[in-house]
Formats: structure tokens, sequence, C-alpha cells
């Protein structure tokens, strides 16, 4: 048998073991740390669907028969220069058409009332005096005979598009109708508007299509107060506007168009105005706008449909709005939209009365909903101060109702308050060229590359893996040693890519050629020495290989490692190829061994060439990209890539990594204080992460404040992200909790730059379940699937302070770190004021209870405590049926308040030998006196009252606990047979959500029927078994509980 024979059927050998591993689970040990999941129970995302669009000729009717200022700013041309533009650009064809009607009375009164409904019906019969006599009643309107034809019409086709957005027939869609409808009040006509189409359209749908949270956003430049007023007491509909305002001197000059009108009763919190008190504002205030307070909100309230009342009259050029908004940032703000509510989101046409403009800006909104990338921009910078004063007075006044803006340090970060900005310096700024608007757009959404022979590169179980494991950092060498086996092992990208087939993600890539990368294209990194040392191990003996992998930090070597090295980076290549010919918009590398680790003369970390950096020289040297964007998301620092790229201004280099103070592989090259050195200062950006574990919440956190904002100003031509997904839930060396959600919406984010180019490269991660749900769930995002809607909490203080540390030595270079230091240290501030006078109420509080009398606490008609002290009335606390904002910090919620109450008997039985609770919800009958109403309120009560739980340690039902489903628990589901949302539970066998024994006992009527004794409750997260008659705590139950504490309070249990 010859040589190559002979290696062949090595190979042939070595793979068929590989494949063995993998078809019996992967040997994946770790698999039950991925909360239950496995490859098969996660979620199915959905494709792309349609974007609808609702037209007709119809709406051209409406036209002033009179002489009027609003017959000419509201004339028909406005929507014929819309329809003109789209049909040209071929875009009006590749939307689904939807069906105009006429909407009902019923459906007009559902905001409108029925005499203002008559009203407009007569207007067919009118003459033209009466016509004007009647319009004249009115502000700013105008009407004909045809009026309420027309626009009936436009409501009845926006109505049932939301209805197919919202029963996923369409993805998204586009109602282009006319007359606009945010200003139309209850009984009256206002500022063009004579039906409020939106308005209508989100009544309908959380009455009668079983959404319970709809966010609409309003951009148009004025205040939507109709849209305002109908939901101001609704706590089902988030209204949040722009708008402009000028101290009140814009129409319709109404004070309740500012800030402090957040709205009332269970609605209070629920309503954002951000008005402009200058004229002018362009795209880096809309852009801050939306990144600081709409998108921490949005995410917060987790809405289930977004609508938008989509004005153009704050583009640039419109003789109304007067501010300077480009038209290609529409696309922007529309492609920020798409990432929540699963991608139901619907725009409404309102105002814009530049039709240039105009036309512009509604094509640019249409294309972003089918799919296209965003349109170029300019680099965005600080907002003017005017805007920045707008914000911060907008989140001072919602900070007492959404937990997004009770921004808090650590002790030990509060240093970093008192550091102020360096002067920036603006010699190394990265300059940016206007584009032309014309975009192309591929023919292929994504490409993907995959090779199975770089599996080929894996370990030796020789007499030297002992040595080896002592090479490698503290948490691998744990791991070799208890799985006697390598965590970077060749079912990594089995894995990920069986995922992607059984997804159908693999069909829908345009699959291209794995290659292997020159010398020469190694050489744009590497030194001659490094290239060559890896070259000559195909040349080595197994002992050889063995002795000389001994001599790095953190790698083994096989035959085929320096192989399967050249197809990961000229893999990597191709892709690059294929998205800057044109040929791709965005693509997938799963390769193998990963690269960011390796320095320019030495291999480390798993990695032996460094793949990221090496496109990115590759697409300046031979496409003349200037301006090239690296995210690395690994939960390692990139220490190699830093190292490359470090005076190279054309590529921006930022990476988000575990540090812990150093103590973390590989150690303190993530420091923030690196930011690159010579013509490369500032474009190295480390956002390094201590004290604890940290998650979605954090890291959306940075992005919003750290790597979008900067990567926004840097204004990319190509984003590469080394996409390590150590950082995932359940990975045994990260120890993180990023879930597939938070690395979808992260690449969602990341698509919106660049125009859509964006390439995805695997580095590390170690737990085959998480990196294949997690790097799957990015390629969803790439081909333009929606996001899923999930709720990522709130970030730990800690992050806070690393966040802040890495923008403070970045706001020398960078216009948005300067002020998003200042944001965040307002916001910090006026928390420590908020805090610190809560403490003292309480002292008074606490000081008047000694003389009086405890406030029995009472319960509302929807079953929410109210618990009230003598000196002032608590808030209460929202109900369990619809999301909310947090408790008015005017009374502070305490650490006690948050944390789940425990109340029942011994063995399960009520104060005073009562029936057992069961699963009653987990609070008492109204009366009683709960271990938190008592701390809480400074209460006085007899002993005999105060009890508690000690739950059973084990009990033999546990074994019925079945793992979580893959989206988690939410806490605010309905009863799946009252639909009721009180006092809900949950069956920790099935996860049906049905009610307690003191609404409908529909979970003991299940426990009964179905046999499954263990159901976790929802107002108090106690576990009950009914097989038992008490409540358990074990192990076994904790992911449960820690999910449905992230749902309540958006934070994970205190430790």
């Amino acid at each position: 048998m010859s040589a190559d024979t002979l290696e062949e059927a090595k190979r042939g050998g070595r793979e068929e073991i590989a494949q063995q591993s993998q078809d019996s689970g992967g040997s994946d040990d770790l698999t039950v740390n991925f909360v239950g999941m496995t490859l098969d129970e996660s979620p199915v995302i959905p494709a792309v669907k349609p974007t609808g669009i609702v037209l007709d000729d119809i709406f051209l009717k409406h036209k002033s028969p009179f002489d009027c200022p609003a017959g000419t700013s509201k004339c028909p041309d406005r929507l014929t220069a819309i329809i003109k533009t789209i049909e040209e650009n071929g875009t009006k064809e590749r939307c689904v058409q939807v069906p105009i009607r006429q909407a009902t009375d019923e459906e007009i009164c559902t905001i409108h009332s029925a005499e203002y409904l008559s009203l407009l019906k007569s207007v067919s019969s009118l003459t033209p005096e009466q016509l004007k006599t009647t319009s004249e009643r009115f502000d700013d309107v105008y009407m004909c005979n045809e009026s309420f034809e027309v626009t009936s019409h436009a409501v009845g086709g926006i109505i049932d598009l939301v209805k197919k957005v919202q029963s996923c027939q369409l993805q998204n869609g586009f109602a282009l109708v006319r007359p606009p409808g945010h200003h139309a009040g209850h009984a009256e006509a206002c500022g063009y508007s004579l039906l409020n189409n939106v308005a209508i359209a989100a009544k309908i749908a959380v009455e009668r299509c079983n959404v319970n949270r709809v966010l609409i956003v309003d951009w148009d430049v004025h205040h939507g107060q109709g849209v305002q007023r109908a939901f101001y007491e609704d706590p089902r509909v988030l209204y949040f506007s722009i708008h402009a305002y000028l101290n009140g001197d814009y129409w319709p000059h109404l004070a309740e168009s500012n800030w402090d009108h957040v709205g009332a009763g269970k609605g209070k919190g629920f309503n954002i105005n951000v008005p402009w008190n200058q004229l002018g504002m362009g795209d880096g205030d809309y852009w801050l706008v939306f990144q600081q307070i709409l998108l921490p909100v949005a995410l917060e309230f987790n809405p289930e449909l977004v609508l938008v009342s989509a004005g153009f009259d704050s583009a640039i050029n419109d003789p109304k709005g007067q501010m300077m908004l480009s038209t290609s940032f529409y696309s922007h703000m529309t492609h920020m939209l798409m990432g929540l509510a699963n991608g139901k989101l619907a725009l409404v046409l309102e105002g814009g009365y530049n039709n240039t403009s105009l036309s512009e800006g509604a094509l640019t909104c249409l294309e972003t909903l089918l799919g296209d990338p965003c349109s170029p921009f300019t680099s965005i910078t600080s907002p003017c101060p005017s805007a920045q004063d707008t914000i911060v007075n907008v989140i001072d006044h919602l900070r007492p109702y959404w937990r997004c803006f009770q921004t808090e340090l650590q002790t030990f970060d509060k240093s970093l308050l008192e550091v102020t900005p360096e002067e920036r310096d603006t010699s190394t700024k990265p300059t940016t060229d206007e584009r032309e608007r014309e975009r192309k757009v591929p023919p292929n959404r994504t490409c993907l590359v995959y090779d199975e022979r770089m599996k080929r590169h894996q370990i030796r179980f020789g007499p030297f893996f002992d040595i080896l494991t002592k090479k490698c950092s503290a948490q691998t060498a744990v791991w070799m040693e208890e799985n006697k086996s390598h965590p970077e092992r060749p079912e990594r990208i089995s894995s990920i890519f069986r995922k992607h087939e059984e997804s159908g993600l693999v069909d829908r890539c345009h699959r291209i050629q794995a290659r292997h990368a020159t010398p020469e294209e190694l050489a744009l990194c590497h030194s001659e020495e490094h290239i060559k040392d890896i070259a000559e191990t195909r040349k080595l003996l197994p002992d050889e290989l063995e002795r000389k992998q001994c001599q790095y930090n953190s790698v083994y070597l096989s035959a085929d490692t320096y192989d399967c090295a050249l197809l990961a980076t000229g893999s990597l290549l191709s892709v690059v190829d294929e998205v800057l010919t044109g040929k791709c918009r965005s693509g997938v590398a799963i390769v193998r061994p990963p690269g960011h680790h390796a320095g320019k003369s030495n291999p480390a970390g798993f990695c032996f060439f460094n793949s990221a950096p090496i496109a990115a020289k590759y697409a300046k040297k031979k496409y003349s990209t200037q301006r090239i964007l690296i995210v690395d998301w690994d939960v390692h620092h990139g220490n190699g890539t830093q190292y490359l790229l470090a005076d190279d201004p054309n590529v921006l280099y930022v990476s988000l990594h575990r540090y812990d103070d150093g103590c973390f592989y590989p150690g303190s090259s993530g420091n923030p204080a690196h930011v690159g050195t010579g013509a490369g200062e500032g474009y190295n950006v480390n956002i390094a992460w201590n004290h604890g574990p940290m998650g979605d919440a954090e890291y959306l956190a940075a992005f919003r404040h750290v790597v979008m904002p900067i990567a926004y100003e840097f204004n990319p031509e190509l984003v590469l992200v080394s996409a390590g997904f150590d950082a995932a839930r359940g990975d045994p060396l990260g120890g993180y909790d990023i879930t597939p959600d938070g690395y979808g919406l992260m690449t969602h984010m990341l698509t919106s730059l660049a125009g859509g180019r964006v390439i995805i490269v695997l580095e590390g991660g170690y737990n085959l379940i998480s990196i294949s749900e997690s790097m799957a769930r990015c390629t969803h995002s790439l081909l333009g699937d929606p996001c899923e809607a999930f709720s990522p909490g709130q970030p730990r203080p800690e992050a806070y302070g690393c966040i802040l540390s890495s923008l403070r030595h970045h706001s020398k270079y960078w216009s948005c770190a300067a002020y998003q230091i200042q944001l965040l240290k307002h916001q910090i501030q006026k928390m420590e004021i908020v805090i610190a006078e809560e403490m003292a109420a309480e002292a008074a509080a606490t000081s008047s209870l000694e003389t009086e009398s405890v406030t029995e606490p009472t319960e509302s008609q929807e079953g929410d405590t109210v618990k009230a002290t003598p000196t002032e009335e608590k808030i209460k606390e929202p109900g369990l049926d619809a999301p909310h904002p947090t408790k008015e910090l005017s009374s502070q919620e305490t650490e006690e308040e948050k944390k789940p109450t425990v109340s029942g008997g011994q063995d399960g039985m009520a104060a005073g030998g009562a029936e057992p609770l069961g699963a009653t919800g987990g609070t008492d009958k109204p009366g009683g006196t709960t271990i938190e109403s008592f701390f809480i309120d400074g209460g006085d009560v007899d002993e005999a009252t105060l009890y508690a739980v000690t739950p059973l340690p084990w009990c033999p039902h546990l074994e019925s606990v079945q793992p979580l489903p893959a989206k988690g628990l939410d806490v605010h589901a309905q009863c799946l047979v009252c639909s009721g949302g009180q006092e809900n539970w949950v069956c920790l066998t099935c996860y049906q959500v049905l009610c307690g024994r003191y609404i409908n006992q529909h979970m003991i009527d299940h426990g009964r029927d179905s046999g499954h004794p263990v159901v976790l409750s929802y107002a108090d997260l106690s576990v009950w078994c009914y097989e038992c008659e008490h409540y358990i705590h074990h192990e076994i139950i904790v992911p449960a509980k820690q999910a449905a504490h992230r749902s309540k309070f958006g934070e994970n249990m205190p430790t």
C-alpha cells in the first residue's frame, strides 16, 4: 500500500470514529446545561413571508372642492408621486396587494363616536358651500363628497393588512393610503385627518385578534394627539411619538405633546413623547432616540405587533417639517423595528409634503420591508445639544415606569462617574464619502461554505495528552480531564451544519466551494516562519506532533491540521469574494479550526491562522475596501486579532469578552485601555466583562451604548463577525448566558450596516447544541427571517461599569462615546437621587409606624394587592394580565418587593389550620398577612399569624419534571381554559398554564386528570406537588424557577 493510500485509509478511519461519535448524539455530556433543549426540540424559525401593500386609485378621489391651505398640502399628487416611484423602481410588483374594503360602522366606532360617524357619512350629499362650512368646524381639514368613501376604505384596508400580518399570512406591510389619520379624535376631524386609521387598527388588534401588546411608533413631524388620546389609559398599547414641539409653538400647539404626558391610570408609562424643541433635527438625533429610548423600552414591553404612523414630513426639504432627516435613514428606522414582535410590522402613510423626499422615503421603507439592505448613509455622530436635552428629559420622566432606565452602578465602579471624557482627537477619524442612492441588491441573499474535510483536525490520545492538558486554560483543562477529549472537536462544525440542514437553511443559502488559502494570503498577517512551521507538521510522525504541540499555548496538532487551517481561512476568503463582487449580500463560514488567538508568528488558543484579519486585509488589498468592521463576540478576547490590526485605521475591531480583571484566558490583552497604536489608535475597542456571568441583557446594552454607536460613526463597508458561541448558555468554557434569540437580534442589528454586507465566521463555542442553535439563528437573521420576540431582561449593574470603562477610553476618538458617557452618567446620578429619597421616605414611614397602626392590605377589582402606609399609598403592582412598566419610584420598590413571596402554612396548610393552599397562585385569601407585606409595611403582627413554608428538599414526583420549552416561560401567559391572567400556575410536565384554586381551579383539575403533580406558581414562583401536598425545592426545578424569575423580574434569581 502506498503512503498516500495509507494516509487516506487513516483519514477514513478517523472520520468513521468521529461519525460514530456524532451518531451517538455527539457524546455531548453538556447538553443538559442548555435548558434541557435538544436539537430536535429547538423552535422552528419560519422563513420570511411576503410583504403586503394597500394601494388603490380610490385614495386619489379625496380632494378639496374649495380653496384652502389644507387642500393644497393634502392633494392627491402626494400619493401619485409615491405610486410612480415604486412602479418605476419595480418595488410595487414585488409586494402582495391587499384588497381594500369599506370599514364597518362597528369597526369605526371602536375609536370614533356614532354622532361623528353620521356626520362623515352625510358629507356625500352636501353642496360645495356646505362642505366648506362643515370643514371649517374643524382644525386644518377639508371634506368632499367622496371623503367618507375614501377614508372608510383606507381604514378597511389597514385593518385587513394588520390581520394578515398578525395571522402570519404576511410578514409585514405598508398601507399607502390617504387621507392621514393620526390627528383625528373621538368626535372630531383634525389636521387633514378624518378617521384615525392606526388607532382603529390597534384597537381591533387588541380586542378582536388576541393581541396583548401593540407598539405604535409615530415618526410624523406632527404629534399624533388623536392616537395618544385613544390609548392614554390603555396599557395594552404603547404609543411612542417623535415630533416637533418648539416648546408648544409647533402645531398642534398642545401641552399634552410634551415629555411629561406619560399616560394615566393603568396606562401610566405607556405614552412616550419625544418633543423636539429645535428645527433641523437629523439622522443622528433620531438614531439616538431609537437606540437609547425606543429599543430598550420596546424590548421590555415585548410587543406582539408594531404599527407605524409613517409621516415623511421630517425629511430634508419638507416645507412644513423643516427637519434634516435623510430619506435613506427611514430605512434604518424601519429595520430597527423589524427586530421586534417576530417581525410583525405594518406601516401606515401619514404626512409628507415634498413629493420627492416623500416618495423616496416611502420607497426606502418598502424596500427594507421586502428585505433589501438599508440605504447608504453618511456617518452618524452625536445629537445636537437641544436633542440631548430632550432625550434626558424624556428618560427622566419614564424612569419611574421602566426598569431599562433605572440604571445603577456597583460601588466599586462609582469612580468612573468622576472621569471627564478626554478632549476628542479627530486627526485619525475615518473619512466617509456620500455614496450613491441606488442600491444594487445581489442576486443571492446569503452564501454558505462548509467542508467535511475540516473535521480531520482532531486530537490524538497519546502519552502527551496530560502534558497538553496542563498547557491549556483552567476551564479547558478541567473539561479535558473530565471528558478525555478536547472541546475544539470535529463534531462542532458537523453539528452546526446538520442543524442548518434540518432547518432548511442550507437549501436557502447559496452554497459555495471551500478552498485552501495560499501562502501569499496567509502572509497578509502571518510571518513566513510561522506559515512554514505549521506546514511542516504534515511531515511529522504522531509522537513528534505530540511533542511539538506542547511547545505552544493551548493547541493540539495532527497530520491534517495545516490542511484544515488552510481550508478554514481560504473558505472565508471565498465568502468575501462572493460578497464584495456583488454575488451575495452576506455570508456564513462554518469552519474550523478557529483563528482569533493566532498571532503573527505563533498559534494559540486552538487557533493557527487568524482568518478574520486576513479577510479584512484581503478585502482592502483586492477590493480597495477602506472601512472594515470586525465584531468579535467570542467569550475569549481575540488577542491575535487585536495584535495584527493594532495600527490599522481601516479596520475597526470591537471585542466583547469575559475579562475577569485579566484572569480569564487569554489574560490582560483585553483591557479596555488597549485602544490601538499609531495610525490605528482609537480603532481597537475592548468591552471587557467583569464580576459575574453576562447574558442577553448585558450584550444588548453594550450594542446600544458602544458597538452600534461607534459602528454607525465609523460607517463600515464590510462587517466581519468573529462569531464564537462560547458565551452561549450552557457552554462549558464560557460560563455566560446568551441565548440564540440574543445572537439573532445582535446579527439583525449588524445587518443595518454596510448595505447588509455581513459575514459570520465561526470561532469558538463548545456545547454542540448551543452552538448549533445559536449559529443557525444568526443565519436566519442574515436571510431576513424575523427575530424571535423575547424579553432579554435588564443588565446587571456590573455591566454598566464595564461599558463605561470602554466608553471612557474611546471618548477621545469617537463623539458618540463621549455623549454615551454623559447620558449614562446622568441616568445613574438621577437613580442615586431617587434611591436616596426613597430611603429617606422609608425611614420616615418606619418612624411613623411606631405610633400608628398598619393599614390592612386591600385587593383591587383586578386582584392586585395594594399596600398602604399611614403616610402614603403604595403604588400597586400591575396585574399579570399585561406586561407593564415597573412601579413608580415615588414609592420605589425595595429588594424585598422584587423577591417572590412565600406563603402558606406547615404541610401546605393556610394559617389557622385552613385547607391546603395548593395551586392558589401563592398568595393568601383576602385578609391574610404575608411575609412580604409584614416587612415592607413595617407591621407588628401577632407571632401566630406570621408563617412561612419550609419546602421539601426532595419528593418522588420530581421525575415527572420535563425540560423547559425552547422559548422558556412567560409569566404573563393566560389560563388556557378561561384566559384569566391572575393566580396562574404552569405544569412542569406539559407546561400548560392554568389558573389556581381561588380563580377557577383549572390547574387543580388538570393535575387530577393528567396525573401531572408538580406545578410552579407565576405569582410567587413556589413549586407545589399535588401528590405530596407540599411545597418542594430541588435543583431539578431551579431552571424553571430561574426562567420564570427572568420573565417576571427581568433578572436572574439572587444567588
